[in-house]
């Protein structure tokens, strides 16, 4: 039987092709391509017929960036260092 130790993510993909009843509709269910999750009508009673889905790849985490400095300050904030120096007129 199907549990949710068996899949990290929660969700089943079909092992076989098959039809079935669920809640009084008949779905049709292809092989490696119909998915479940874990509670769903579809997958109760009919574990069998469906396994864990594999993840084939990893996403990588975004590299944070660099924190960007205020360019004004804040009220009552005093900024370090002295004021701009510019070319004297």
């Amino acid at each position: 039987m199907a549990t949710l130790e068996d899949s990290p993510s929660g969700i089943y993909v079909a092992k076989e092709s098959f039809s079935a009843l669920v809640d009084g509709e008949q779905v049709i269910v292809s092989k490696g391509i119909t998915r479940v999750r874990v509670g769903h009508p579809l997958l109760k009673g009919r574990e069998q017929w469906f396994e864990p889905l594999t993840v084939q790849y990893d996403v990588k985490q975004p590299t944070p960036k660099a924190p960007v400095e205020q360019a004004t300050a804040a009220p009552g904030e005093k900024r370090a260092g002295g004021p701009s120096v510019g070319p004297k007129v």
